[in-house]
């Protein structure tokens, strides 16, 4: 994959996060099509999934772009950062792009 910036569907629910300032973040778990990230001094997990992966509600989509396997050679305790409208973590540099609204229960 190429280390150039790809636009991300962001869940209206992490919308605050992305868009505050830019702060580390943790990796807390990585699956094939979902990793899970929580920024320091945070209480709530940003997902980070694959186009074909479950949407949690606070979820950043990946474009189909990402490839295969874009979670290949990230690791459970990796670094990441969260903020300033974008994720990066491991190879994976992320613009927000368009917004989805989860439904409500």
């Amino acid at each position: 994959m190429s280390p150039a910036q790809l636009l991300c569907t962001v869940s209206t629910l992490a919308r605050t996060l992305l868009a505050g300032p830019p702060r580390p973040a943790r990796v807390i778990a990585v699956a094939r099509q979902a990793l899970y990230l929580l920024p320091y001094g945070g209480d709530t997990p940003l997902a980070v999934i694959a186009p074909k992966a479950v949407r949690v509600p606070t979820a950043v989509v990946l474009p189909r772009a990402a490839g295969e396997r874009p979670f290949d050679g990230v690791a459970v305790g990796g670094a990441g950062r969260v903020g300033g409208g974008r994720v990066a973590v491991g190879h994976l540099s992320l613009a927000a792009g368009e917004f989805w609204a989860p439904p409500r229960a």
